[in-house]
Protein backbone atom coordinates (compact mmCIF):
# COMPACT_ATOMS: atom_id res chain seq x y z
CA UNK A 1 0.00 0.00 0.00
CA UNK A 2 2.48 2.48 1.03
CA UNK A 3 4.88 1.50 -2.48
CA UNK A 4 1.74 2.31 -4.80
CA UNK A 5 1.30 5.38 -2.63
CA UNK A 6 5.00 6.64 -2.87
CA UNK A 7 4.70 5.27 -6.90
CA UNK A 8 1.53 7.38 -7.89
CA UNK A 9 2.68 10.31 -5.96
CA UNK A 10 6.02 10.33 -8.66
CA UNK A 11 3.26 10.30 -11.25
CA UNK A 12 1.65 12.93 -10.19
CA UNK A 13 -1.49 10.98 -9.34
CA UNK A 14 -3.99 12.47 -7.00
CA UNK A 15 -5.20 9.41 -4.60
CA UNK A 16 -8.08 8.91 -2.55
CA UNK A 17 -8.01 8.04 1.01
CA UNK A 18 -8.52 4.25 1.29
CA UNK A 19 -9.80 2.17 4.64
CA UNK A 20 -7.59 0.56 6.82
CA UNK A 21 -9.06 -2.04 9.19
CA UNK A 22 -8.08 -2.01 13.01
CA UNK A 23 -8.80 -4.66 15.45
CA UNK A 24 -7.70 -7.75 17.70
CA UNK A 25 -7.73 -11.54 16.42
CA UNK A 26 -10.16 -13.59 18.94
CA UNK A 27 -9.65 -17.07 20.06
CA UNK A 28 -12.14 -19.07 21.66
CA UNK A 29 -12.94 -22.74 21.95
CA UNK A 30 -13.76 -24.24 18.67
CA UNK A 31 -16.89 -25.52 20.17
CA UNK A 32 -18.49 -22.37 20.25
CA UNK A 33 -18.52 -21.49 16.78
CA UNK A 34 -18.86 -24.95 15.49
CA UNK A 35 -22.26 -25.05 14.35
CA UNK A 36 -21.12 -22.02 12.03
CA UNK A 37 -18.09 -23.43 10.71
CA UNK A 38 -19.11 -26.86 9.63
CA UNK A 39 -21.66 -25.46 7.54
CA UNK A 40 -19.63 -22.32 5.97
CA UNK A 41 -15.46 -22.95 7.09
CA UNK A 42 -15.56 -19.25 6.49
CA UNK A 43 -18.03 -17.37 7.53
CA UNK A 44 -18.51 -13.12 6.90
CA UNK A 45 -20.60 -11.45 9.95
CA UNK A 46 -20.76 -8.21 9.87
CA UNK A 47 -22.48 -5.10 12.21
CA UNK A 48 -23.12 -1.69 12.28
CA UNK A 49 -22.69 -0.59 15.63
CA UNK A 50 -25.05 1.16 17.66
CA UNK A 51 -22.80 3.39 19.11
CA UNK A 52 -20.98 5.23 16.70
CA UNK A 53 -22.65 3.60 13.52
CA UNK A 54 -19.59 2.14 12.58
CA UNK A 55 -18.91 -1.16 10.24
CA UNK A 56 -17.21 -4.53 12.09
CA UNK A 57 -16.89 -7.74 10.37
CA UNK A 58 -15.25 -11.26 11.10
CA UNK A 59 -12.38 -11.76 8.78
CA UNK A 60 -10.24 -14.74 8.20
CA UNK A 61 -11.68 -17.00 10.26
CA UNK A 62 -9.67 -20.09 11.08
CA UNK A 63 -11.44 -23.44 12.59
CA UNK A 64 -9.12 -25.69 15.02
CA UNK A 65 -6.55 -23.35 13.88
CA UNK A 66 -3.06 -21.27 15.87
CA UNK A 67 -3.30 -17.57 16.29
CA UNK A 68 0.38 -16.04 14.82
CA UNK A 69 2.56 -13.16 14.94
CA UNK A 70 3.62 -11.70 11.84
CA UNK A 71 6.06 -8.60 10.98
CA UNK A 72 4.65 -5.41 8.93
CA UNK A 73 7.90 -3.45 8.32
CA UNK A 74 9.45 -3.91 11.84
CA UNK A 75 6.28 -3.98 13.61
CA UNK A 76 4.72 -7.03 15.31
CA UNK A 77 1.11 -7.74 14.50
CA UNK A 78 -1.21 -10.93 14.69
CA UNK A 79 -2.82 -13.00 12.22
CA UNK A 80 -4.13 -16.90 12.37
CA UNK A 81 -4.06 -20.22 10.04
CA UNK A 82 -5.57 -23.56 10.14
CA UNK A 83 -3.67 -26.59 9.40
CA UNK A 84 -4.91 -29.25 6.54
CA UNK A 85 -3.30 -32.27 8.90
CA UNK A 86 -5.81 -33.24 11.75
CA UNK A 87 -2.77 -33.73 14.01
CA UNK A 88 -1.86 -30.46 13.72
CA UNK A 89 -5.05 -28.77 14.73
CA UNK A 90 -5.72 -27.03 17.85
CA UNK A 91 -9.13 -27.16 20.37
CA UNK A 92 -9.07 -23.16 19.65
CA UNK A 93 -10.92 -21.23 16.60
CA UNK A 94 -9.56 -18.11 15.90
CA UNK A 95 -10.81 -14.90 13.87
CA UNK A 96 -10.18 -11.63 13.22
CA UNK A 97 -12.60 -8.59 14.29
CA UNK A 98 -12.01 -5.38 12.26
CA UNK A 99 -13.73 -2.33 12.27
CA UNK A 100 -12.91 -0.24 9.42
CA UNK A 101 -11.91 3.51 9.11
CA UNK A 102 -12.18 5.65 6.28
CA UNK A 103 -10.25 8.91 6.92
CA UNK A 104 -11.22 12.63 4.95
CA UNK A 105 -9.71 15.55 4.32
CA UNK A 106 -7.28 16.64 5.26
CA UNK A 107 -5.78 13.60 6.62
CA UNK A 108 -3.94 11.52 3.77
CA UNK A 109 -2.41 9.10 5.59
CA UNK A 110 -4.24 5.41 6.59
CA UNK A 111 -0.96 3.06 6.29
CA UNK A 112 0.50 5.17 8.88
CA UNK A 113 -2.41 5.89 10.81
CA UNK A 114 -2.49 1.72 11.02
CA UNK A 115 1.27 1.37 11.58
CA UNK A 116 1.06 3.86 15.03
CA UNK A 117 -2.53 2.01 16.49
CA UNK A 118 -0.07 -1.34 15.55
CA UNK A 119 2.75 -0.02 16.93
CA UNK A 120 1.57 0.85 20.42
CA UNK A 121 0.84 -2.92 21.68
CA UNK A 122 4.79 -3.46 20.75
CA UNK A 123 5.50 -0.18 22.68
CA UNK A 124 3.92 -2.14 25.70
CA UNK A 125 4.03 -5.65 25.31
CA UNK A 126 7.59 -5.95 22.99
CA UNK A 127 5.31 -7.73 20.58
CA UNK A 128 1.87 -9.18 20.38
CA UNK A 129 -0.46 -8.39 23.47
CA UNK A 130 -3.31 -10.91 24.93
CA UNK A 131 -5.90 -10.09 27.10
CA UNK A 132 -9.18 -12.12 28.42
CA UNK A 133 -12.06 -10.42 27.04
CA UNK A 134 -13.77 -10.28 30.67
CA UNK A 135 -10.26 -8.48 32.06
CA UNK A 136 -11.02 -6.01 29.17
CA UNK A 137 -14.58 -5.25 29.90
CA UNK A 138 -13.99 -5.32 34.04
CA UNK A 139 -11.10 -2.63 33.37
CA UNK A 140 -7.97 -5.03 34.58
CA UNK A 141 -5.15 -5.55 33.35
CA UNK A 142 -4.36 -9.39 32.28
CA UNK A 143 -1.22 -10.34 33.79
CA UNK A 144 0.51 -14.04 34.36
CA UNK A 145 -1.48 -14.84 37.04
CA UNK A 146 -4.74 -14.24 35.67
CA UNK A 147 -3.94 -15.89 32.24
CA UNK A 148 -2.91 -18.93 33.68
CA UNK A 149 -6.64 -18.87 34.91
CA UNK A 150 -8.12 -18.56 32.01
CA UNK A 151 -9.79 -22.16 30.86
CA UNK A 152 -9.18 -20.90 26.78
CA UNK A 153 -5.38 -21.68 26.68
CA UNK A 154 -3.39 -19.40 24.61
CA UNK A 155 -2.03 -20.94 20.78
CA UNK A 156 0.61 -18.04 20.67
CA UNK A 157 2.54 -18.84 23.80
CA UNK A 158 5.00 -15.96 22.77
CA UNK A 159 2.19 -13.18 23.00
CA UNK A 160 2.40 -10.95 26.73
CA UNK A 161 -0.91 -10.10 28.49
CA UNK A 162 -1.59 -6.73 28.51
CA UNK A 163 -4.10 -3.98 28.71
CA UNK A 164 -5.62 -3.03 25.61
CA UNK A 165 -7.69 -0.27 26.28
CA UNK A 166 -4.04 1.57 26.16
CA UNK A 167 -3.31 0.37 23.06
CA UNK A 168 -6.25 0.79 20.77
CA UNK A 169 -8.37 4.43 20.50
CA UNK A 170 -11.46 4.15 22.44
CA UNK A 171 -13.92 4.55 19.32
CA UNK A 172 -12.58 1.17 18.28
CA UNK A 173 -12.28 -0.57 20.99
CA UNK A 174 -16.05 0.02 21.73
CA UNK A 175 -17.13 -1.19 18.74
CA UNK A 176 -15.13 -4.54 19.22
CA UNK A 177 -17.05 -4.76 22.68
CA UNK A 178 -20.14 -4.02 20.87
CA UNK A 179 -19.80 -6.84 18.09
CA UNK A 180 -18.61 -9.57 20.54
CA UNK A 181 -21.34 -9.14 22.82
CA UNK A 182 -23.62 -9.41 19.57
CA UNK A 183 -21.79 -12.39 18.61
CA UNK A 184 -22.44 -14.18 21.45
CA UNK A 185 -26.06 -14.12 20.11
CA UNK A 186 -25.29 -16.39 17.55
CA UNK A 187 -22.93 -18.05 19.14
CA UNK A 188 -23.50 -18.74 22.73
CA UNK A 189 -19.79 -18.18 24.89
CA UNK A 190 -18.53 -15.93 22.55
CA UNK A 191 -18.19 -12.75 25.30
CA UNK A 192 -17.09 -15.81 28.44
CA UNK A 193 -14.97 -13.73 30.39
CA UNK A 194 -11.93 -16.09 29.17
CA UNK A 195 -12.25 -15.89 25.71
CA UNK A 196 -8.87 -14.03 24.19
CA UNK A 197 -8.27 -10.90 22.58
CA UNK A 198 -4.40 -10.60 20.61
CA UNK A 199 -3.50 -7.24 19.36
CA UNK A 200 -3.30 -5.90 17.47
CA UNK A 201 -4.31 -6.94 14.18
CA UNK A 202 -4.25 -4.22 10.73
CA UNK A 203 -5.35 -4.55 7.62
CA UNK A 204 -4.24 -2.46 4.82
CA UNK A 205 -4.74 -1.31 1.31
CA UNK A 206 -3.57 0.24 -1.28
CA UNK A 207 -5.32 3.91 -2.28
CA UNK A 208 -7.26 3.87 -5.45
CA UNK A 209 -6.14 6.41 -7.65
CA UNK A 210 -8.36 9.14 -8.24
CA UNK A 211 -10.93 8.46 -11.50
CA UNK A 212 -9.55 11.12 -13.39
CA UNK A 213 -6.28 9.46 -13.27
CA UNK A 214 -7.54 7.62 -16.72
CA UNK A 215 -5.22 4.99 -17.35
CA UNK A 216 -2.00 6.02 -15.46
CA UNK A 217 -2.17 3.30 -13.14
CA UNK A 218 -1.42 0.78 -15.81
CA UNK A 219 0.93 3.05 -17.32
CA UNK A 220 2.86 2.67 -13.68
CA UNK A 221 2.73 -1.01 -13.83
CA UNK A 222 4.40 -1.00 -17.28
CA UNK A 223 7.01 1.58 -16.22
CA UNK A 224 8.45 -0.28 -13.75
CA UNK A 225 8.62 -2.92 -16.23
CA UNK A 226 10.72 -0.97 -18.55
CA UNK A 227 13.07 -0.07 -15.87
CA UNK A 228 14.00 -3.75 -15.06
CA UNK A 229 12.22 -3.73 -11.77
CA UNK A 230 9.67 -5.76 -11.08
CA UNK A 231 6.17 -4.53 -9.59
CA UNK A 232 5.03 -5.99 -6.51
CA UNK A 233 2.85 -9.19 -7.13
CA UNK A 234 -0.08 -10.41 -4.10
CA UNK A 235 -2.00 -9.11 -1.77
CA UNK A 236 0.65 -6.02 -1.42
CA UNK A 237 1.01 -5.55 -5.21
CA UNK A 238 -1.33 -2.42 -4.81
CA UNK A 239 -2.81 -3.29 -8.13
CA UNK A 240 -5.39 -4.73 -6.66
CA UNK A 241 -7.29 -5.37 -3.11
CA UNK A 242 -6.00 -8.31 -1.25
CA UNK A 243 -7.36 -11.93 -2.54
CA UNK A 244 -6.80 -15.05 -4.33
CA UNK A 245 -7.68 -13.86 -7.53
CA UNK A 246 -5.94 -10.33 -7.10
CA UNK A 247 -3.01 -12.41 -5.61
CA UNK A 248 -3.02 -14.78 -9.09
CA UNK A 249 -3.66 -12.18 -11.69
CA UNK A 250 -0.64 -9.88 -10.35
CA UNK A 251 1.37 -12.57 -10.08
CA UNK A 252 0.75 -13.96 -13.83
CA UNK A 253 1.36 -10.28 -15.24
CA UNK A 254 4.46 -10.26 -12.80
CA UNK A 255 6.24 -13.41 -14.55
CA UNK A 256 4.12 -13.38 -18.23
CA UNK A 257 4.21 -11.38 -20.95
CA UNK A 258 2.18 -8.73 -21.67
CA UNK A 259 0.10 -10.22 -24.55
CA UNK A 260 -0.01 -13.53 -22.28
CA UNK A 261 -1.79 -11.44 -19.29
CA UNK A 262 -4.16 -10.31 -21.69
CA UNK A 263 -5.81 -13.32 -20.80
CA UNK A 264 -6.57 -12.70 -17.79
CA UNK A 265 -10.04 -11.86 -18.23
CA UNK A 266 -10.35 -15.37 -18.80
CA UNK A 267 -8.86 -15.76 -15.41
CA UNK A 268 -11.48 -12.99 -14.27
CA UNK A 269 -14.28 -15.33 -15.93
CA UNK A 270 -13.58 -18.67 -14.57
CA UNK A 271 -13.08 -17.27 -11.29
CA UNK A 272 -16.64 -15.51 -11.25
CA UNK A 273 -17.78 -19.30 -12.34
CA UNK A 274 -16.15 -20.72 -9.31
CA UNK A 275 -17.06 -18.26 -6.82
CA UNK A 276 -21.18 -18.73 -7.88
CA UNK A 277 -20.48 -22.14 -8.16
CA UNK A 278 -19.38 -22.46 -4.62
CA UNK A 279 -22.03 -19.80 -3.01
CA UNK A 280 -24.59 -22.04 -4.36
CA UNK A 281 -23.27 -24.76 -2.77
CA UNK A 282 -22.09 -23.48 0.76
CA UNK A 283 -24.58 -21.40 1.09
CA UNK A 284 -24.47 -17.88 1.68
CA UNK A 285 -21.41 -16.74 3.73
CA UNK A 286 -21.73 -12.83 4.19
CA UNK A 287 -24.20 -12.27 6.78
CA UNK A 288 -25.54 -8.67 8.27
CA UNK A 289 -27.45 -8.42 11.66
CA UNK A 290 -27.87 -5.83 13.78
Amino acid sequence: AEWFSNQCKDLGLELLNNQVDVGVRVELPAVIFEHITDVVYESKLVYRTKQYGDSVRTFCMNPYGHVVAENVEGINTVNGHSYADPALRSENTNFALLVSNRFTKPFNEPYRYGKHVASLSNMLAGGVLVQRFGDLVGGRRTNEHRMSKSTVRPTLTAAVPGDLSLTLPKRQLDDLIEMIYQLDKIAPGTANYDTLLYGAEVKFYPPPAHPGAGDRPTQLFRRRRRRGSDPRAGPGGGLRRPGGAGCLQTAVMMYLKPPVARGLFAIKAIEIVICNYWFRKSKPKMVYFT
